[in-house]
């Protein structure tokens, strides 16, 4: 697999180093997500990106239930290839 890394830096300077899980379109709400896990604690966080790869956050309680779906499908996914 393709090393895929996303870097944040915090206010104080700090980088916090994740690997890109997936991307994903939604139709529903017309969006592009990435998935994304912080590799030193393991949290699992998403954001919406746009074309020139600028992030945001996650906008709505039901943008984030999809997610929670489409990753719940990623994880069976993984486990199915075991």
């Amino acid at each position: 697999m393709e090393d895929r890394k996303i870097s944040f830096i915090d206010d104080e300077g700090k980088e916090t180093v994740c690997e890109i899980l997936f991307t994903y379109h939604s139709d529903e709400f017309n969006k592009n997500y990435v998935v994304f896990m912080d590799t030193g604690t393991e949290e699992v966080s998403a954001g919406i990106y746009n074309s020139k790869g600028d992030l945001f956050p996650v906008e709505t309680e039901e943008e984030w239930d999809m997610l929670e779906e489409v990753l719940d499908e990623y994880a069976e996914s993984l486990e199915d290839e075991k």
